[in-house]
């Protein structure tokens, strides 16, 4: 269980990461869809995505050659779920996140 925070807290603690949650809340997305929104380089928002997925936050779809993601619907621990919660609730009213709209 403290593994599982400690694992939340560290994934949590990268504003990309953050932005990729908030962006996941509202749909699902491809990498390539992540890279445009966010201006970054393929092999940068991969490495977000896996500390994401490893924590349990998200989960990857395949699609033939692309890879889409959304916010995990099995695995998202206590710590995770209370999380997304917050993030959801008024996005616009942080100036971070109101960046992608």
């Amino acid at each position: 269980m403290l593994k599982d925070f400690i694992r939340s807290s560290k994934a949590l603690s990268d504003g990309t990461r953050v932005r990729i949650l908030n962006l996941l809340s509202r749909r699902e997305l491809c990498v390539c869809q992540l890279m445009t929104i966010l201006g970054m380089g393929q092999s940068t928002v991969s490495k977000h995505l896996g500390i994401l997925k490893n924590a349990g936050f998200i989960e990857p779809e395949k699609r033939g050659t692309w890879s889409f993601y959304r916010l995990s619907k099995d695995k998202v621990n206590r710590h995770n779920l209370d999380f997304i919660r917050i993030l959801s609730s008024q996005p616009e009213e942080d100036p971070f996140l109101r960046m992608d709209g």
